[in-house]
């Protein structure tokens, strides 16, 4: 009965989340196309388009919580509750709550291995390589492929926070010196563009997919551990735009539609990337994971 009635209102409260986010987008194209037919009305709706297929499928996602075993639930319940947390559904977030068996840890250290720190100089070192190469490839329609995350979800899946997070802040910092940094002289842009995307990667270590007999929930494990990331990188990279990039708006336009259209595009084409290579290459080189396991 509480299952029940948890679902049918997390059901409610996405049709009204999706629905009022559907409904104000159309009605903001609609008032534009009568003023403006310049190719800025075709990105905007694009955008518009492709942010509401994500916030419909990350929705119907959470559902699949009240479908789960019991004991898949209490295992899986971390990652449904963070995905919950930051798409806002308020619903979902209490559900998944009563499914936590909450353990105060303190969070521990781990001894650091000559094992660990090649590893962590190795990830270094390949986000060094695809950061300073992508640099200089530059996709149309203001995209880029961010191949440099791929080493971080791999140390993120492979280690504890506190190592995944050294190398996510010593990256962050390197990233200043790439000739792909476009923020170069803006400290706080630098900041919301470059810096917290990247370190934003070691909460993955929280979200790690899990393992069972059924396929659904492992897909549904590996899509959280990819979108949970992604979304917090495109509200920072929209807050980069609105902050520091005023002069650059579209005539006419609001800079936070400017901002939430250009960087939905841009982060669609790395969220494809994501949802695409990290499962495979996590999974391929699983028998790295095995190695670090072993050494602790």
């Amino acid at each position: 009965m509480q299952k029940k009635i948890f679902f049918w209102a997390s059901v409610l409260y996405s049709i009204l989340f999706v629905s009022a986010f559907v409904a104000l987008t159309t009605i903001y194209i609609k008032e534009r196309s009568v003023n403006d037919s310049s190719g800025n009305l075709i990105i905007l709706t694009f955008a518009m388009v492709v942010l509401n297929i994500i916030i419909v499928a990350v929705q119907v996602l959470l559902g699949f919580s009240f479908f789960e075993d019991s004991e898949i639930e209490t295992a899986n319940a971390k990652q449904f509750l963070i995905l919950s947390i930051v798409t806002l559904n308020l619903v979902s977030v209490i559900w998944n709550s009563m499914h936590i068996k909450w353990k105060w840890k303190k969070l521990r250290i781990e001894k650091f291995k000559v094992l660990d720190i090649t590893f962590m100089g190795m990830i270094v070192a390949l986000f060094i390589i695809l950061d300073y190469v992508m640099g200089f490839v530059q996709l149309p329609a203001y995209t880029s492929l961010s191949l440099k995350f791929l080493p971080l979800f791999f140390m993120a899946y492979a280690a504890d926070f506190v190592k995944t997070f050294i190398v996510c802040a010593i990256c962050g910092v390197v990233s200043w010196f790439m000739p792909g940094n476009l923020d170069a002289g803006m400290p706080g842009a630098f900041m919301f563009d470059y810096f917290l995307p990247i370190v934003t990667i070691s909460i993955c270590c929280f979200i790690r997919p899990i393992k069972t007999n059924s396929k659904m929930v492992n897909v549904t494990s590996w899509f959280i551990f990819v979108t949970v990331p992604t979304i917090i990188i495109y509200l920072s990279r929209v807050i980069a735009g609105v902050l520091f990039y005023a002069a650059y708006a579209w005539e006419n336009y609001s800079i936070w539609v400017y901002s939430l259209a250009l960087n939905a595009i841009n982060t669609t084409v790395d969220y494809v990337l994501f949802l695409v290579a990290v499962p495979s290459m996590c999974k391929t080189l699983n028998y790295i994971v095995n190695r670090l396991k072993q050494n602790r």
